[in-house]
């Protein structure tokens, strides 16, 4: 009968093998658009239960006066507070004692697809929380800050068949409508689009005579959200399963996405014959302190 490390040995060797006559394939994963569209500001130190945000707003006009000048109004300002929430989450993966023997035995290193996972599943997390906020820890996403806002846009426009100019013109109401609403106070910079609307637009012409997809001719034409992107996690993202269209203001001070913890990897925990280690981030998800600066479409 062959010892235990004879079969050790045996399942090594084959294995080094069929590692050279085969080919491993990974699933292919979603992007996470989170992290590309709004990076992490940093605005929120590490274990930070809450966090607040002040406004300043400014009242007072001035009018005609006397030759005294006693009747002058007076001006000031005066401040809001908001306080926003921050989460902790994470994820643990483990080793069996028997795993980390074969391991030493063979001179290997550990599998590491599993701690792969872990990351994969804490980025996942904080993308969607990003997107979509937690009603349960009270931590809003994009689509879910309040006072943005909203109109409705024909699925029609994003189809085959569809009038160019009338699509053009849903888009560029989007971008006007935010300088229209805050009096020129806001412009917003990028457009994000859900998928089949952005592979319409991306992919049909304006005529026949014209070889200039829709996409080309908005950027050609838009006053201020010439940045055009397509994010997933907006497709069936309405209130009702609507496709969302967002045209926001990516700037610091308009729009906020705070990872006070993007990832911490803990020291390794033993737990009988498993040794497990745990993964942890915290995540404030996203905030606006100036909703006008903002302008969502539901495409139904």
């Amino acid at each position: 009968m062959p010892s235990y490390q004879e079969e050790a040995l045996s399942l090594f060797v084959q294995r080094q093998l069929l590692d050279q006559s085969r080919r491993v394939y990974e699933a292919p994963l979603p992007p996470l658009h989170a992290f590309e569209l709004f990076p992490d500001q940093g605005a929120v130190r590490l274990g930070a239960a809450n966090y607040n945000r002040r406004v300043y707003r400014y009242f007072g006009r001035s009018q005609w006066a006397s030759n005294s000048g006693d009747d002058l109004p007076l001006s000031g300002a005066g401040v809001i507070e908001d306080v926003y929430n921050v989460g902790m989450h994470g994820v643990a993966y483990q080793y069996g004692l028997q795993e980390i023997r074969a391991a030493q035995f063979a001179g290997e290193n550990l599998e590491d697809k599993r701690a792969m996972a872990a990351r994969r599943g804490i980025l996942e997390f904080n993308n969607d929380v990003a997107f979509y906020g937690s009603v349960a820890k009270g931590i809003t996403g994009l689509l879910s800050i309040p006072y943005i806002p909203r109109v409705s846009v024909s699925a029609a426009l994003f189809q085959p068949g569809a009038d160019p100019d009338a699509t053009l013109a849903a888009l560029y109401a989007l971008e006007q409508g935010v300088e229209e609403l805050s009096l020129q106070a806001e412009m917003p910079d990028t457009l994000i689009m859900g998928t089949s609307q952005y592979n319409y637009i991306a992919s049909t012409r304006v005529s026949t005579l014209d070889a200039s997809t829709i996409l080309e001719v908005y950027k050609r034409n838009a006053q201020f959200a010439k940045n055009v992107k397509k994010a997933r996690e907006l497709d069936n993202a309405g209130p009702n399963g609507e496709d969302m269209i967002c045209c926001v203001s990516t700037s610091d001070d308009k729009l906020e996405h705070n990872l006070p913890d993007p990832l911490t990897i803990l020291e390794p925990q033993q737990r009988n014959l498993l040794t497990v280690v745990p993964m942890v981030s915290e995540t404030a998800g996203m905030i606006s302190e100036f909703p006008y600066a903002h302008r969502f479409a539901e495409v139904g």
